[in-house]
């Protein structure tokens, strides 16, 4: 990929040229591994885990796991070469691989969990959003287009009906509250904390797709596959691994992300409600990739649609993924 590609990749995806994270040799050429991904929520729950729990340990690993503040960011890092290894959103994915950077589909992480919320009891429906701001997550994610390609034209709008506001999502409630929004896009633990503090839901997170409506994905380099394909096993083995912990212990697995965030025990209780929203699963559909590949043309984020066939390689997924 040429300077020049890689620079128009970085601004679809919402990033910038950015400084290598680790200079001299590749990531995937150090022993120790760097995996990205965006800030901890429960899409991107399974590195922060992983940590907490020594996981990477157990299967021989050096990981330096690397919170970039949002899918986008980590897509940029993995287009860049500084991380042969991350959790990204699905639109990242697709412009990546639309603009021919080779990298490969592994797993799946969540489906679900996505919501449009508000504190305004004025604002009904999504048809009252017309003529107000709403915020959504920074860069280009699959909950803002979830919001732009399907909530929007169900309601009878279009983006150009709304002021889009990114924000990061922990700044959601603060900005509903001084009014400097009017309702936001978010996805949990953040949804429910602020359904506790009295926003009531617009749209619930089966309403936000038609389908399977994944809000992350694991993703690897083509050169690290083909380089290692050993520690990209293992590495998906403890995405798996972490998945299955938290549909086994889903009260554990909470505890643990309250710990890192340092909440309370409500926001325990929240924590755990957030999790009734959602699916934790490894496994993925190509099918259903495509199908929001497809959307992401029709609403003109990408010129045309990659064959994702051949880049979503389950192989590395054990026989009991869950």
């Amino acid at each position: 990929m040429s300077q020049m590609d890689r620079r128009h990749v970085l601004q679809l995806i919402g990033g910038s040229l950015a400084a290598p994270l680790v200079t001299g040799l590749p990531a995937f050429a150090a022993p120790t591994i760097t995996v990205v991904s965006g800030r901890l929520g429960w899409p991107h729950c399974m590195p922060f885990i992983a940590t907490e729990m020594k996981l990477w340990e157990k299967y021989g690993l050096s990981v330096d796991h690397r919170d970039l503040g949002n899918g986008s960011a980590a897509a940029e890092a993995m287009a860049a070469g500084s991380a042969p290894f991350g959790y990204i959103n699905v639109p990242n994915a697709v412009t990546l691989i639309q603009a021919g950077l080779p990298i490969k589909i592994l797993a799946a992480t969540t489906i679900g969990g996505t919501s449009v919320y508000t504190f305004d009891e004025k604002i009904k429906t999504v048809a009252d959003l017309k003529g107000k701001k709403v915020a959504v997550p920074r860069g280009v994610t699959t909950h803002a287009l979830q919001f732009e390609m399907y909530v929007l034209p169900t309601a009878g709008l279009s983006k150009a009906d709304v002021e889009i506001v990114p924000l990061q999502p922990t700044d959601n409630i603060t900005a509903l509250r001084r009014g400097d929004v009017d309702a936001a896009v978010s996805f949990d633990p953040y949804v429910s904390q602020a359904v506790g503090m009295g926003a009531k839901i617009l749209v619930p997170p089966d309403k936000m797709w038609d389908g399977p409506a994944y809000s992350a994905i694991v993703a690897a380099r083509a050169d690290f596959v083909a380089k290692d394909p050993d520690t990209v096993r293992k590495l998906v083995q403890v995405h798996c691994d972490v998945i299955k912990f938290i549909n086994d212990d889903p009260k554990k697995a909470a505890e643990i992300v309250n710990k890192i965030m340092r909440g309370t025990e409500k926001d325990l209780a929240l924590q755990l409600e957030s999790m009734r929203s959602l699916t934790f699963t490894s496994k993925i559909e190509p099918a259903a990739l495509a199908k929001f590949a497809t959307a992401m043309v029709t609403f003109g984020v990408i010129k045309s649609a990659p064959e994702l066939g051949p880049v979503v390689d389950t192989s590395f997924l054990p026989k009991d993924a869950m």
